[in-house]
């Protein structure tokens, strides 16, 4: 039985991914991109620290411009654009994290974005103050698909790895989470691609609100 829950932030717990999609590929064309970053393209590098995934594609969209100045102007966008549109909690999100403290079954959070962006996006859909533990990319040397970001978040929340689901919606999550030796549910929505010769999650959903206390106790 699960003891403890690990969530994923964007895409899970608040609707970012098309934000951050936006910005970067705002930025990789403002920095001389030779071609359009795509939707694919980012959903390949989702949970991947951003640092990780600008040394990965600088070479092959023709970037000349450093890692600071980049990170600057993709940082600077996804703030303007969550400041000028808002931004909201998944449809379930608050009422799942209300039963799992009712339970007594200790969350957290394992995400690839940085302490910043993810205390902000918290912040701004209004569920920062549920969170105790917050994984981020600045706490591990490793990002997804790595198992570092899951396995510190287990050991934040005083739980064995094998006592843990994750919940999140890629690929790297699932990896991420199986190599943590951890349970795994997948949100399979119109973005999720999978892969089955890398990893399967344990079970699938189609939305967050699928979701249950009684299924995440089960698995």
């Amino acid at each position: 039985m699960a003891k403890a829950v690990i969530f994923d932030k964007d895409g899970v717990l608040v609707l970012t991914e098309e934000i951050y999609f936006r910005a970067f590929r705002d930025s990789v064309k403002k920095f001389g991109g030779t071609k359009e970053f795509t939707w694919e393209h980012h959903y390949y590098y989702i949970g991947v620290p951003t640092s990780e995934t600008f040394f990965a594609i600088r070479n092959e969209y023709g970037l000349t411009v450093n890692f600071d100045e980049f990170v600057e102007d993709y940082r600077n966008g996804y703030r303007r654009i969550i400041k000028e549109e808002g931004l909201k909690a998944v449809d379930g999100v608050e009422k799942m994290l209300l039963e799992l403290k009712g339970e007594s079954i200790p969350f957290g959070i394992g995400t690839g974005g940085g302490r910043k962006s993810t205390e902000l996006t918290l912040k701004k859909a209004r569920i920062f103050e549920y969170f105790k533990v917050i994984v981020t990319a600045d706490d591990v040397s490793q990002g997804k698909p790595h198992p570092e970001t899951f396995l510190l978040a287990a050991k934040k929340l005083g739980v064995n790895p094998h006592d843990c689901v994750v919940i999140g919606d890629a690929i790297n999550d699932v990896l991420g989470a199986k190599s943590a030796g951890m349970k795994m549910i997948a949100i399979t929505d119109k973005s999720y691609i999978e892969d089955p010769e890398l990893a399967s999650p344990d079970l699938e959903v189609k939305k967050f609100s699928d979701i249950t206390v009684d299924m995440i106790k089960s698995i």
